[in-house]
């Protein structure tokens, strides 16, 4: 579901008039929430703006390079992370003038990590918390990361103690839970 975008620019050509959408983000920080993933559009252009009492910062960019590829625990509708300054190093990286004319250097396998966090962000997620679970706890976590550490024991043993083989309850866990 694609909401209204935070502003439409037109281009008037000589054949038609066409519509672009632009995102616009606005931070003191570095990093905030972006948009949920039901409503980004990685190929979206998008202004970002960072500020404090003093000074305005501002990047342009597509939508994609300022992912951070953090997609924080979802309070409501995950939200993948987005930064100032990621999408500032990407500019840095991947733009440049020649002859008076903007450029851009496409970089497919960055392009298609950044989206794969948008179209599954489901297995983006599930990837984070195996890692929460692989690591050693910290002194000051989210009480997240400590739930999913006991949850994946309680199926750990849950799998032990199954009457079927480990390879058929994984199955019939898949066939039962997932979308």
């Amino acid at each position: 579901m694609y909401v209204n975008p935070d502003l439409y620019i037109k281009i008037s050509g000589s054949k038609e008039d066409r519509f672009h959408s632009i995102e616009i983000k606005s931070t003191k920080q570095d990093t905030i929430p972006g948009s949920s993933v039901q409503q980004v559009v990685s190929d979206e252009w998008t202004i970002f703006i960072k500020h404090n009492s003093s000074q305005i910062d501002v990047a342009c960019s597509l939508y994609r390079n300022c992912i951070t590829d953090k997609l924080p625990f979802p309070d409501r509708s995950p939200r993948p992370q987005v930064g100032f300054n990621t999408m500032k190093k990407w500019n840095v990286l991947h733009r440049k003038v020649n002859r008076g004319m903007l450029q851009y250097k496409i970089d497919t396998e960055e392009n298609l990590r950044k989206d794969k966090i948008l179209l599954d962000w489901q297995h983006t997620l599930c990837e984070e918390w195996f890692d929460i679970i692989s690591r050693e706890k910290k002194t000051k976590e989210k009480w997240f990361n400590n739930v999913i550490r006991k949850y994946s024991l309680l199926l750990l043993e849950k799998i032990e103690t199954s009457p079927e083989s480990i390879k058929d309850y994984i199955s019939i866990l898949r066939k039962n839970i997932i979308d």
